[in-house]
Parts: C-alpha cells; structure tokens; sequence
C-alpha cells in the first residue's frame, strides 16, 4: 500500500480484515495513519519519546477498541480521538502544559487575521512575529488553532477529537483568532 492514502471503504475492508485476526491488515492501518498520529502527539507532547509512547498507546488502545467502531464514522477522527485523549492523559500526569509548535501555518493564519497589512515585515520576520504571538496565546486557544489549521481537521471531526460541542468549537476558533490578531497588532504597534 505505500504512502497511498486509502478510501474510508478500503480502511473498513481493512478493519473487517483485523477484527477477524489478520495481522497483516492491522499492519497496513498503522502504515496509513503512523506518520499523522505521531505529528499529532509530538505537538502536543513537545517530545520525542513520549510522543512514541503515546502514538504506540494510542494504536494498541484502538486495536483493542476497534470492535466498538463505527463503520459509519471515519476512521481517522475516531483514532485522532483516541491519540488525543492518550497525549491529554500523559500531560495530566506529567502535570505540564503543553506547547503547540507553529511554522508555515503562521502565515496562513496571519492572513486570514482580517486584513493585517504584513507589507512592511519580511517574512521571516512576520513568521516569527505570529509564532510568538500564538505562543502567548492559552493552551485552548492554541489547541483549536492546531486542530483547524496544522491538522487541517473540520468542526465536525474537531468536536469528535475533543468532544467540546461543534458551535463551542466556532466560537472558541473564531476568538482564537481575535486574540492572534489583538497580539498581532500589538507586537506590529510596539515595532513602530
């Protein structure tokens, strides 16, 4: 199967297949989601190895789940979910906050910060302006950032992810942003 991604019916076929003890197709499900699910947990976790730890939890504990799946949910939101709480369940006993990393999703969510003209920054420079700002930013308003734009998730897999209501969601996202830009335009005020 490579690094192609499959269809939700070609993962269900596939789901069918480990439910009946074939480890072969169980294999190919953590070929097509290991890559996702580490990146997810090592923004969250902001470490290697417990980013391993949790992607390895994560898919043990979907394995022993999978009979309670839903074929008519996707597949990918169901185990993201299943990451999600792992990452969430290490912070807590490790009692630190996490820190969501940022890179080239800086500059696609400083453009749509309504109408910030970026004209008088170089782009590193704007690109370490917004990282900043977004790290200023409480871990919540960071989370749902993450989820919509580096995870490219929708409302809806975003609620199943978190289990925070979809209109929660929408407000949350829409004041994460309104918060970026109040700190975007104050860091541009303060250089001036």
């Amino acid at each position: 199967m490579g690094n192609m991604r499959l269809s939700e019916d070609q993962l269900q076929g596939l789901i069918r297949q480990v439910t009946k003890g074939s480890s072969q197709a169980y294999a190919q499900l953590i070929g097509q989601f290991e890559r996702p699910v580490f990146s997810m947990c090592l923004q969250m976790l902001k470490d290697r190895d417990l980013a391993t730890d949790a992607a390895q939890e994560a898919f043990i504990s979907a394995y022993e789940k999978l009979h309670t799946f839903r074929m008519d949910a996707k597949f990918s939101t169901w185990l993201y979910r299943i990451a999600f709480n792992q990452c969430g369940s290490m912070l807590r006993k490790l009692k630190r906050r996490p820190e969501i990393s940022w890179d080239e999703t800086d500059q696609e969510i400083a453009q749509e910060s309504s109408g910030t003209d970026w004209s008088a920054y170089e782009a590193k420079e704007k690109q370490q302006m917004v990282h900043s700002c977004i790290r200023e930013l409480a871990y919540d308003d960071q989370m749902v950032l993450q989820l919509f734009y580096l995870e490219e998730q929708s409302l809806e897999e975003m609620e199943k992810i978190t289990g925070i209501n979809r209109n929660t969601l929408k407000v949350k996202l829409h004041r994460a942003r309104q918060r970026l830009e109040k700190k975007l335009i104050k860091s541009m005020v303060t250089l001036n």
